[in-house]
């Protein structure tokens, strides 16, 4: 670099090592310069997340993982003092945390910062992808704008960079040629869900299982999304010590869904938690979730009107091959199911009938909300029915109408639909806002009824009260119900229906809506004989 630092470390060299070493002890470096340009005498010191190793153990949202800055001591000595110093540290965090929080991927990226006197130092800019230079130019333009900035302070100290950009930990090598939308959506989730891993892990102590949660979503590759939390009691335990105040932990799993590609599901979520994920930590986080989901189905969709359109005109082969294309990237699609099973029976193929009732069944599994896959056979009335029943039971469709009955409601509108996954995901909910004894005993019972033992003992004979203190209290034991011994179908089904107070003045005779009405009582014993009633009558009728 200079003749004075040359002559210095051919002292070194002469003097061997030890030199050398103390040098290192008491934090001197003798430090190359990246660009290549020669050797100084320095210090280097690493930051993380912009601050000093150790005293953040939370990750940052961008990809940066930490600055180093190698610099000659007695330069900033004699030109910053120590609250300037950490001003510029400040600047080029910020900086940095501004230009990679927009990267979709994360790489194991550590951004070198030079302080020297060394003007004609040239910024270094490695990529091993060639589509993240434009990236690198950016957080290159930032540090020139610091370094004009810095120069108005002093004239001897300039801020230079060495940036390198490997290949990314997660998130896709490149973009997807077919669907680069939904490709950023998955590397976006993947980049959200370490943040949330390391979040929860650091929580108060008294948070046991956020905590658990949080270490099996940081262990979350190649576990599915039932493992990592629908089946795992700690992420249960985690809803249950951080909602409603924080609803991040239920938020959590719409990032894993959307990591995942499965959109619908990624929604459902999204709508459940929305209502209160407007303030809080990860409030940031709803709408981008939201625009980005919303641009990966539109990018979807131009294939899926392009199989519509060859289904029009009659060319039921090419329009499903035209499905299966956006399947292949995107397997669980709603709408391109359901289309596909409109030109399946177009075809009428043998076997056409029972493939498309299987579609349907996937379809129910995937988005509970998709109208059109409850039908069974297309028949517009009975769309019109399912439409309505849903509609009346979805609070989401009722703008801010989300209270508590709404909920309840929409619960017992996915039992009617066989949605059980869904309807105990709402009388959870239900139960932790109204943390009262007659909702908490239905959510333990239907989590029994669903082979969810390990559940439903967490909730055994107790229920929280007063938010995230942790004391328990015991539960009233639920009411029960004995159904008559020798049972009338019709006259029972007749009694579910005026128990649910809807209108079903004819449900005797149509088993179908009969369903939707005796699932919205509570009382088990009188449910379990509606269920067999409607068996009865339905093999009566040959449906």
């Amino acid at each position: 670099m200079t003749r004075k630092t040359k002559k210095l470390l051919g002292a070194f060299a002469a003097g061997g090592g030890l030199i050398v070493a103390a040098l290192y002890s008491f934090g001197w470096r003798v430090v190359s310069d990246p660009s290549g340009k020669g050797y100084f005498i320095g210090r280097r010191v690493t930051y993380r997340n912009g601050q000093p190793a150790g005293k953040n153990g939370l990750e940052s949202p961008s990809p940066l993982q930490s600055i180093e800055l190698m610099t000659p001591d007695p330069v900033i000595r004699r030109n910053l003092d120590s609250d300037a110093f950490i001003v510029v540290i400040k600047s080029i965090a910020d900086a940095a945390e501004r230009v990679l929080t927009t990267s979709p991927r994360r790489f194991p990226l550590k951004l070198t910062v030079i302080l020297h006197p060394d003007r004609e130092t040239d910024n270094v800019i490695e990529v091993a992808d060639p589509a993240d230079g434009a990236l690198a130019q950016s957080l290159a333009d930032e540090i020139e704008r610091i370094d004009k900035d810095l120069r108005t302070k002093t004239d001897d100290v300039s801020v230079r960079l060495h940036f390198i950009a490997g290949k990314p930990l997660s998130g896709p090598a490149a973009p997807s040629a077919r669907y680069p939308r939904l490709s950023d959506l998955k590397a976006m989730a993947e980049l959200r869900l370490d943040r949330y891993a390391s979040t929860f892990q650091n929580v108060d102590p008294k948070f046991a299982g956020v905590i658990a949660f949080g270490k099996a979503l940081g262990e979350r590759r190649g576990k599915d999304i039932d493992a990592l939390a629908l089946k795992n009691p700690d992420f249960w335990r985690a809803l249950m010590e951080m909602v409603p105040q924080d609803p991040s932990v239920g938020f959590s799993l719409a990032y894993l869904y959307a990591s995942r590609g499965l959109l619908a599901a990624a929604q459902a979520w999204l709508l459940i938690s929305a209502p209160e994920m407007d303030t809080g930590p990860f409030g940031g986080d709803l709408d981008q979730l939201k625009g980005a989901i919303t641009l990966a189905e539109a990018e979807v969709g131009l294939d899926i009107k392009k199989g519509i359109a060859l289904h029009d005109e009659k060319r039921y082969d090419e329009a499903m091959a035209a499905y299966d294309g956006v399947l292949a990237g995107h397997g669980e699609n709603a709408w391109a199911l359901y289309e596909k099973s409109f030109s399946m029976l177009a075809k009428d193929a043998p076997g056409s009938k029972g493939a498309r009732e299987e579609l349907y069944k996937t379809i129910r599994d995937i988005d509970p909300f998709y109208f059109e896959a409850y039908q069974g056979k297309v028949d517009a009335a009975r769309k019109a029915q399912i439409v309505a029943l849903l509609t009346d039971v979805h609070p989401f469709l009722k703008g801010p109408g989300r209270s508590a009955k709404a909920y309840e409601r929409f619960a017992y509108g996915c039992e009617a639909m066989g949605q059980h996954h869904y309807a105990e995901q709402v009388f959870w909910k239900l139960y932790v806002n109204r943390r009262d004894a007659p909702s908490l005993a239905h959510f333990r019972s239907n989590l029994s009824s669903l082979g969810m033992e390990g559940l439903a003992n967490l909730f055994k004979d107790t229920q929280p009260k007063g938010g995230l203190s942790g004391e328990r209290v015991a539960a009233p034991a639920p009411e029960t119900f004995s159904p008559p011994a020798q049972p009338d179908y019709s006259a029972v089904v007749s009694a579910c229906a005026a128990e649910a107070g809807m209108l079903c003045s004819e449900a005797a005779g149509r088993p179908a809506d009969s369903a939707a009405c005796l699932l919205r009582q509570e009382r088990r014993g009188l449910r379990a004989a509606c269920r067999k009633s409607l068996k009865q009558l339905e093999a009566n009728q040959g449906r």
